[in-house]
């Protein structure tokens, strides 16, 4: 494994571990750095599993592009995570960054297809692995520059028109979509992937109180653009179009600087 084979695929460990933190039981909706060490220090000696500041700086970033977490940083202490999940309070993590997360990841595929009780060794042994890696190829802080801008969330204010004709036109587009029995021949993945993600993050617009710019890039304008690619014109094209409008419309009004933005993903 090369450097940069190492930098792409080690965030998604780290993420393994902290959405395994998320899911614990009394795990809060605000959590430290803190926190996350203490869950993953075996002993003083060898210290926290997620050792690594710049893999660790990286995994959150991923997560907050899901909508699993927002980064909340401090000018002197070290950031916090807050957590977007306001209706199960049984655990911490945000269900629909959790599917989109899912669905874009192998490796969260393959490790929740062993069986629970063995997960956390498995995992252990895995970052421990890592971390070695890590020491092996000499990997540094520079190589995880992240290049990609960073957004305040959205605040999800109510009543608002515009709010209601996104999730409007989300809940149309979704219709659509699983009332095309061609759709499901063809391509049964993608059809259960987008209706799953959308449903998702109309919840989320429904329900919550934020949604970051990752997740609305990856939960709905992501799953969207399959779908126009797809069917151009036709009455499902239309549809997932017609959302992808109402849902651009919605949040440039709330920070209109992020047109240029959003207009760059398709």
């Amino acid at each position: 494994m090369d450097k940069s084979e190492f930098v792409d695929i080690a965030p998604e460990y780290y993420a393994l571990a902290v959405i395994e933190f998320l899911r614990k039981p009394g795990t809060g909706s605000v959590i430290s750095e803190g926190e996350i060490h203490h869950e993953y220090t075996q002993d003083r000696e060898f210290g926290s599993l997620l050792t690594h500041a710049p893999i660790l700086k990286r995994t959150m970033a991923l997560l907050a592009e899901y909508g699993i977490v927002v980064i909340r940083t401090d000018p002197f202490g070290p950031p916090i995570y807050m957590t977007n999940n306001e209706v199960d309070r049984v655990s911490a993590v945000d269900e629909a960054g959790l599917r989109a997360f899912r669905e874009n990841s192998p490796l969260m595929r393959k490790f929740e297809a062993i069986q629970p009780y063995y997960r956390r060794g498995w995992l252990n042994q895995a970052l421990g692995n890592l971390n070695q890696e890590y020491v092996a190829l000499g990997v540094g802080e520079e190589d995880f520059a992240n290049p990609d801008a960073e957004w305040e969330p959205l605040a999800i204010e109510r009543p608002d028109a515009d709010l209601d004709a996104a999730v409007a036109a989300i809940d149309e587009a979704v219709s659509v979509v699983e009332a095309d029995n061609g759709y499901a021949v063809h391509a049964a993945g993608e059809r259960a992937y987008v209706a799953s993600t959308l449903k998702g993050f109309s919840d989320t617009l429904k329900t919550g109180s934020w949604v970051s710019v990752g997740q609305l890039r990856l939960s709905a304008l992501v799953p969207l653009g399959k779908v126009i690619k797809r069917f151009g014109e036709s009455v499902v094209g239309v549809a997932a179009a017609t959302a992808r409008q109402a849902i651009i419309a919605w949040a440039v009004k709330r920070a209109p600087e992020l047109i240029t933005f959003l207009s760059s993903f398709f």
